[in-house]
Protein backbone atom coordinates (compact mmCIF):
# COMPACT_ATOMS: atom_id res chain seq x y z
CA UNK A 1 0.00 0.00 0.00
CA UNK A 2 3.05 2.42 0.64
CA UNK A 3 5.71 2.28 -1.71
CA UNK A 4 9.13 2.30 -0.58
CA UNK A 5 10.92 5.77 -1.17
CA UNK A 6 14.42 5.29 -2.37
CA UNK A 7 16.18 8.75 -4.09
CA UNK A 8 13.07 11.15 -3.91
CA UNK A 9 10.64 12.14 -1.47
CA UNK A 10 6.97 11.01 -1.16
CA UNK A 11 3.71 11.60 0.34
CA UNK A 12 1.13 9.93 1.48
CA UNK A 13 -2.44 11.02 2.91
CA UNK A 14 -3.27 9.08 5.58
CA UNK A 15 -7.10 9.77 5.95
CA UNK A 16 -8.74 9.28 9.22
CA UNK A 17 -11.76 10.48 8.10
CA UNK A 18 -14.48 9.09 6.11
CA UNK A 19 -14.46 8.96 2.06
CA UNK A 20 -18.61 9.82 2.36
CA UNK A 21 -17.40 13.16 3.79
CA UNK A 22 -16.22 14.25 0.34
CA UNK A 23 -12.46 15.27 1.62
CA UNK A 24 -11.39 13.44 -1.59
CA UNK A 25 -10.86 16.51 -3.18
CA UNK A 26 -8.45 17.55 -1.08
CA UNK A 27 -6.33 14.38 -1.66
CA UNK A 28 -6.64 15.30 -5.42
CA UNK A 29 -5.56 18.60 -5.34
CA UNK A 30 -1.79 18.02 -3.74
CA UNK A 31 0.32 18.57 -6.71
CA UNK A 32 1.98 15.63 -8.29
CA UNK A 33 5.72 16.88 -9.04
CA UNK A 34 6.41 14.38 -6.61
CA UNK A 35 4.79 11.00 -6.21
CA UNK A 36 1.93 11.34 -4.30
CA UNK A 37 0.34 7.65 -2.78
CA UNK A 38 -2.80 8.20 -1.41
CA UNK A 39 -2.81 5.38 1.32
CA UNK A 40 -6.29 3.57 2.34
CA UNK A 41 -4.76 0.94 4.13
CA UNK A 42 -5.62 2.74 7.39
CA UNK A 43 -9.49 1.98 6.19
CA UNK A 44 -8.21 -2.17 6.68
CA UNK A 45 -8.74 -1.81 10.44
CA UNK A 46 -6.97 -4.44 11.90
CA UNK A 47 -4.15 -3.60 9.13
CA UNK A 48 -0.38 -1.96 10.23
CA UNK A 49 1.31 -0.80 9.06
CA UNK A 50 5.37 -1.55 8.18
CA UNK A 51 8.68 0.13 9.93
CA UNK A 52 8.79 3.29 8.85
CA UNK A 53 12.44 3.08 8.02
CA UNK A 54 11.20 1.29 4.50
CA UNK A 55 10.24 5.62 3.75
CA UNK A 56 12.94 7.41 4.65
CA UNK A 57 12.64 10.11 2.32
CA UNK A 58 8.49 9.87 2.86
CA UNK A 59 5.98 12.76 3.96
CA UNK A 60 2.83 11.44 5.52
CA UNK A 61 -0.29 14.21 5.78
CA UNK A 62 -2.54 12.70 8.72
CA UNK A 63 -5.85 13.91 7.54
CA UNK A 64 -8.23 13.73 10.28
CA UNK A 65 -11.71 14.76 10.70
CA UNK A 66 -14.31 15.47 13.74
CA UNK A 67 -15.92 12.59 14.85
CA UNK A 68 -19.53 14.04 14.72
CA UNK A 69 -19.17 15.09 11.46
CA UNK A 70 -17.76 11.49 10.43
CA UNK A 71 -20.31 9.63 12.15
CA UNK A 72 -23.22 11.82 10.51
CA UNK A 73 -21.62 11.50 7.31
CA UNK A 74 -21.69 7.76 7.28
CA UNK A 75 -24.67 7.02 8.98
CA UNK A 76 -26.28 9.71 5.99
CA UNK A 77 -24.40 7.45 3.56
CA UNK A 78 -26.02 4.07 4.83
CA UNK A 79 -29.53 5.58 4.78
CA UNK A 80 -29.08 6.89 1.19
CA UNK A 81 -27.27 3.44 -0.15
CA UNK A 82 -30.53 1.62 2.03
CA UNK A 83 -32.92 3.74 0.28
CA UNK A 84 -31.85 3.27 -3.47
CA UNK A 85 -30.51 0.06 -3.57
CA UNK A 86 -31.34 -1.61 -0.06
CA UNK A 87 -29.33 -4.90 -0.91
CA UNK A 88 -26.15 -3.07 -2.53
CA UNK A 89 -25.00 -1.40 0.49
CA UNK A 90 -21.05 -1.88 -0.33
CA UNK A 91 -19.29 -3.80 2.46
CA UNK A 92 -16.78 -0.61 3.23
CA UNK A 93 -19.93 1.18 4.11
CA UNK A 94 -21.17 -1.39 6.48
CA UNK A 95 -17.77 -1.50 8.12
CA UNK A 96 -17.92 2.05 9.07
CA UNK A 97 -21.11 2.00 10.33
CA UNK A 98 -21.33 -1.31 12.35
CA UNK A 99 -17.45 -1.59 13.40
CA UNK A 100 -18.39 -2.94 16.57
CA UNK A 101 -21.15 -5.15 15.23
CA UNK A 102 -20.16 -8.82 14.86
CA UNK A 103 -21.57 -9.58 11.98
CA UNK A 104 -22.41 -5.55 10.02
CA UNK A 105 -25.46 -6.17 7.07
CA UNK A 106 -27.87 -4.38 5.16
CA UNK A 107 -30.53 -3.73 8.07
CA UNK A 108 -27.73 -3.15 10.73
CA UNK A 109 -28.66 0.45 10.98
CA UNK A 110 -31.95 -0.84 12.55
CA UNK A 111 -29.83 -2.00 15.70
CA UNK A 112 -27.96 -0.52 18.09
CA UNK A 113 -24.85 -1.99 16.72
CA UNK A 114 -24.53 1.03 14.52
CA UNK A 115 -22.06 2.97 16.14
CA UNK A 116 -19.29 4.82 13.23
CA UNK A 117 -17.04 6.00 16.04
CA UNK A 118 -15.65 2.84 16.84
CA UNK A 119 -14.30 3.11 13.19
CA UNK A 120 -12.98 6.48 13.14
CA UNK A 121 -11.13 5.75 16.25
CA UNK A 122 -9.89 2.52 14.62
CA UNK A 123 -8.70 4.17 11.64
CA UNK A 124 -6.91 7.46 13.56
CA UNK A 125 -5.22 4.89 16.28
CA UNK A 126 -3.89 3.04 13.57
CA UNK A 127 -2.33 6.21 11.68
CA UNK A 128 -1.21 7.56 14.73
CA UNK A 129 0.66 4.40 15.98
CA UNK A 130 2.19 4.17 13.12
CA UNK A 131 3.30 8.00 12.65
CA UNK A 132 5.16 7.63 16.43
CA UNK A 133 7.95 5.92 14.80
CA UNK A 134 8.40 8.98 11.69
CA UNK A 135 10.13 12.06 12.84
CA UNK A 136 8.72 15.21 13.23
CA UNK A 137 9.79 16.98 9.98
CA UNK A 138 8.40 14.09 7.81
CA UNK A 139 4.46 14.37 9.49
CA UNK A 140 1.83 16.74 9.28
CA UNK A 141 -1.86 16.52 10.92
CA UNK A 142 -4.70 18.63 8.51
CA UNK A 143 -8.01 18.95 9.92
CA UNK A 144 -10.64 18.46 7.08
CA UNK A 145 -12.60 21.58 8.74
CA UNK A 146 -9.63 23.68 8.71
CA UNK A 147 -8.88 23.58 5.20
CA UNK A 148 -12.60 23.83 3.94
CA UNK A 149 -12.66 27.24 6.75
CA UNK A 150 -9.64 28.77 4.96
CA UNK A 151 -8.33 26.20 1.88
CA UNK A 152 -5.87 29.34 0.60
CA UNK A 153 -3.83 30.39 4.09
CA UNK A 154 -3.99 26.18 4.97
CA UNK A 155 -3.37 24.79 1.51
CA UNK A 156 -0.41 27.46 1.34
CA UNK A 157 0.96 25.82 4.51
CA UNK A 158 0.60 22.51 3.42
CA UNK A 159 2.72 23.63 -0.34
CA UNK A 160 5.20 25.09 1.68
CA UNK A 161 5.92 22.30 3.98
CA UNK A 162 6.38 19.94 1.30
CA UNK A 163 8.53 22.13 -0.56
CA UNK A 164 6.30 22.94 -3.64
CA UNK A 165 4.58 25.78 -5.53
CA UNK A 166 2.72 27.51 -2.76
CA UNK A 167 1.94 30.89 -4.76
CA UNK A 168 -1.47 32.23 -5.59
CA UNK A 169 -1.93 30.42 -8.94
CA UNK A 170 -1.03 27.00 -7.96
CA UNK A 171 -3.27 27.43 -4.57
CA UNK A 172 -6.24 28.34 -7.34
CA UNK A 173 -5.56 25.20 -8.80
CA UNK A 174 -5.66 22.82 -5.96
CA UNK A 175 -9.27 24.55 -4.59
CA UNK A 176 -10.32 23.75 -7.79
CA UNK A 177 -10.22 19.76 -8.31
CA UNK A 178 -13.45 19.46 -10.84
CA UNK A 179 -11.72 20.72 -14.04
CA UNK A 180 -9.36 17.66 -13.68
CA UNK A 181 -9.79 15.66 -16.59
CA UNK A 182 -10.05 12.82 -14.17
CA UNK A 183 -12.25 14.12 -11.93
CA UNK A 184 -15.40 12.74 -14.07
CA UNK A 185 -16.84 8.70 -14.48
CA UNK A 186 -15.15 6.84 -16.98
CA UNK A 187 -15.79 5.29 -20.19
CA UNK A 188 -18.28 2.28 -20.55
CA UNK A 189 -16.84 -0.63 -18.89
CA UNK A 190 -14.44 1.29 -16.28
CA UNK A 191 -16.85 3.92 -15.01
CA UNK A 192 -15.52 4.14 -11.41
CA UNK A 193 -11.62 4.89 -11.12
CA UNK A 194 -12.65 6.96 -8.06
CA UNK A 195 -15.19 7.05 -5.75
CA UNK A 196 -18.77 7.83 -7.11
CA UNK A 197 -19.65 10.63 -4.50
CA UNK A 198 -16.34 12.17 -5.54
CA UNK A 199 -17.23 12.26 -8.95
CA UNK A 200 -20.65 13.28 -9.03
CA UNK A 201 -19.47 16.66 -7.26
CA UNK A 202 -15.58 16.78 -7.29
CA UNK A 203 -15.59 20.42 -6.60
CA UNK A 204 -14.99 22.18 -3.33
CA UNK A 205 -17.18 21.32 -0.51
CA UNK A 206 -18.58 24.06 1.90
CA UNK A 207 -17.51 24.77 5.04
CA UNK A 208 -18.80 22.57 7.31
CA UNK A 209 -21.26 23.78 10.05
CA UNK A 210 -19.63 23.60 13.54
CA UNK A 211 -20.69 19.80 14.79
CA UNK A 212 -21.72 19.67 18.40
CA UNK A 213 -19.86 18.83 21.30
CA UNK A 214 -18.27 15.35 22.34
CA UNK A 215 -20.30 15.62 25.32
CA UNK A 216 -23.61 15.04 23.17
CA UNK A 217 -25.61 12.27 22.63
CA UNK A 218 -26.23 10.80 19.37
CA UNK A 219 -28.13 12.28 16.80
CA UNK A 220 -28.75 9.07 14.94
CA UNK A 221 -29.47 7.09 18.45
CA UNK A 222 -32.16 7.17 20.76
CA UNK A 223 -30.66 5.79 24.22
CA UNK A 224 -28.59 8.76 24.93
CA UNK A 225 -25.26 7.04 24.13
CA UNK A 226 -22.50 9.28 22.91
CA UNK A 227 -18.59 8.89 22.38
CA UNK A 228 -16.40 7.08 24.57
CA UNK A 229 -14.22 8.44 26.89
CA UNK A 230 -11.45 7.46 24.44
CA UNK A 231 -12.78 8.92 21.84
CA UNK A 232 -13.41 12.25 23.05
CA UNK A 233 -10.00 11.99 24.89
CA UNK A 234 -8.50 11.70 20.70
CA UNK A 235 -10.81 13.92 19.26
CA UNK A 236 -9.64 16.65 22.03
CA UNK A 237 -5.64 15.50 21.50
CA UNK A 238 -6.82 16.69 17.61
CA UNK A 239 -7.90 20.12 18.99
CA UNK A 240 -12.15 19.29 19.15
CA UNK A 241 -14.29 20.23 21.71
Amino acid sequence: MLSIAREKPRISILSGAAEVTRHRWLRKSIPQSREHFQSSGCAQYQYRFHDAGLFPFARFIHLVEHPRRHCEAVVAAIKDAVAHHPNRVPQWLRQLACFSAAHADESSQEHVELDPQQAWLALNKNIGDFLEAVPETQKLRVRVEDVLRDPDAVLASITEWLAIRSDAEAIEVMKHPERSPYARFGPEGARYGDDAAFLRSPSLPADPAEPGELNSPFSWRDDGTGFSAESKSLARQFGYA
